[in-house]
C-alpha cells in the first residue's frame, strides 16, 4: 500500500514538474525581453555590501555573478532566484541556518527592489513580471521540496508525516494550488465527489477536508489528479 502512494505521489510530482519548467521557461523568455530593453542599464550593490553579499551567499553555496556593482537584468534576475532557490525555509533548520536564510532573503529582496527601479519602475516590465512570476515560483519550489522527501520515507508513518507539508502548502496557497491542479497535463481519470468526502470523513481533519474539497473542486476537467492526490494520501 505505501509503495503504490509513493507512486501516486511521484506522479504528481512529476506532473507538477512540467508545470514549474513553463513558468521557468516564461521567466528566462520574459527576462531576455526586459534585458533587451535596458541593455545598457546596470544595479549592484556598494563595495560594502558586496562584502557582506558574498559572505552570505557563499556559505550557501550561491554562484556569484563576477561583478556585484554592475548587474544586468538577467544577471539580477538570475541571483534573485538563485538566492530564493537556495533560501527556502522548511521549519527544520537550526537557529544560525535559520538565521542565514532569513538574511540571504533581505539580500534578494534589496536586490529585487533595485531591479524594479531600474527596470521600468513601479507597475514596469520588471514589477509586473515579478508579481506575476514570484508567488508561483516560491509555492512550487516549496513544494517540490516536500515532495523529494517522499523517496526517502520506509514506512507509512512517516509517509504521513511527509504529506503534512505538502497539505499545508496547498492550503495555505489556495487560489495558485487550484491554478496548478488545473493547469497539471494528463489528468483524465475516474474520481468521484463520493471518494473525496468518505476520505474527508475518515480522517476527520479539517486540513484534510480542504484538500479533499480542493481535489473534487478540479475533478470535473481533472479526475485523474484529483484521483491520483487522494490515493496519494495527500487529501
Amino acid at each position: 500500500a505505501l509503495a503504490v502512494r509513493k507512486e501516486n505521489a511521484m506522479q504528481v510530482r512529476n506532473a507538477m514538474n512540467t508545470v514549474r519548467q513553463e513558468a521557468r521557461n516564461f521567466w528566462d523568455k520574459s527576462v531576455d525581453t526586459i534585458a533587451e530593453k535596458y541593455t545598457g542599464t546596470r544595479i549592484g550593490f556598494s563595495p560594502s555590501d558586496s562584502k557582506n553579499v558574498t559572505k552570505v551567499l557563499g556559505i550557501l553555496g550561491v554562484e556569484l555573478p563576477q561583478n556585484l556593482s554592475s548587474l544586468s537584468a538577467k544577471e539580477s534576475s538570475q541571483l534573485i532566484s538563485r538566492i530564493n532557490e537556495s533560501s527556502i525555509l522548511t521549519g527544520t533548520e537550526s537557529i544560525a541556518d535559520r538565521t542565514l536564510k532569513v538574511n540571504a532573503q533581505k539580500i534578494a529582496k534589496n536586490l529585487k527592489d533595485k531591479a524594479i527601479n531600474a527596470f521600468g519602475g513601479k507597475g514596469g516590465e520588471f514589477d509586473n513580471l515579478y508579481q506575476e512570476y514570484a508567488p508561483r515560483k516560491q509555492f512550487l519550489d516549496r513544494l517540490e521540496l516536500e515532495f523529494g522527501k517522499i523517496g526517502k520515507v520506509t514506512d507509512a508513518k512517516k509517509y504521513k508525516q511527509t504529506l503534512t507539508g505538502i497539505s499545508k502548502i496547498f492550503n495555505e496557497s489556495g487560489a495558485l494550488a487550484k491554478e496548478l491542479l488545473d493547469s497539471l497535463p494528463g489528468t483524465q481519470g475516474v474520481a468521484t465527489k463520493e471518494a473525496a468526502v468518505k476520505l474527508a470523513t475518515e480522517t476527520g481533519s479539517p486540513q484534510n477536508k480542504n484538500i479533499a474539497t480542493l481535489a473534487f473542486q478540479t475533478a470535473i476537467g481533472q479526475k485523474r489528479l484529483a484521483k491520483l492526490i487522494i490515493n496519494a494520501g495527500i487529501a
